[in-house]
């Protein structure tokens, strides 16, 4: 319900294109979880929708009030490729990723520990920044030619979640959504430094 409401409110500000770009993160993201020989996830609580739509529907809301949208709907797009970013690069680099590495220290540590990667998951998680860019271009949700932008931005607020992942979430300070929302909130401030 509440991951309902959050897209409504995307969609209100952003019409088709974000009601579109929404339901293809959702779609490829729900696809590479049921992937075979992955790790049990948790349920989808509301906590689980804030963290992946709380900063696209918060800058939604940011247009709302300025009455402003090309920025806002850039913010959008770069939240969601971070999103699909980070989401596939779990996917894929627990399954197919071998040993991960700190992304703090670079040693080797277990399958699953917060702040490891892999290869075959940076791999996955770029070309999942790319495609979601690329289909906000498509969609024609950003002004101009600005993918190459919003792309980066996804890609680096991944790197961020790694790094918070590996550093405070690690100590136990902080969990996984709200690591989630301060990476997502970051690929928006990031997005900002490119234009």
């Amino acid at each position: 319900v509440a991951g309902f409401l959050l897209a409504v409110l995307i969609a209100f500000v952003s019409g088709l294109p974000g009601l579109f770009l929404v339901f293809l993160f959702a779609l490829l993201g729900s696809a590479a979880s049921r992937i075979p020989g992955g790790t049990n996830h948790e349920s989808r609580s509301a906590a689980h929708a804030f963290a992946n739509l709380g900063v696209p529907a918060l800058c939604a809301c940011g247009s709302l009030f300025t009455q402003i949208d090309a920025p806002w709907r850039s913010m959008i797009a770069a939240a969601l490729a971070f999103g699909l970013s980070d989401t596939l690069a779990t996917e894929f680099g627990t399954r197919y990723g071998g040993a991960p590495r700190s992304v703090v220290t670079g040693k080797r540590v277990p399958a699953g520990t917060n702040g490891g990667v892999t290869f075959t998951g940076s791999l996955a998680g770029i070309a999942g920044a790319l495609f979601l860019a690329l289909a906000a271009q498509g969609a024609r949700l950003l002004p101009d030619e600005s993918w190459p932008s919003v792309a980066a931005a996804g890609i680096a607020g991944n790197l961020v979640d790694s790094i918070l992942g590996a550093t405070i979430e690690s100590r136990g300070l902080i969990g996984n959504h709200a690591v989630n929302f301060l990476a997502a909130l970051s690929a928006t401030g990031i997005l900002l430094l490119f234009r």
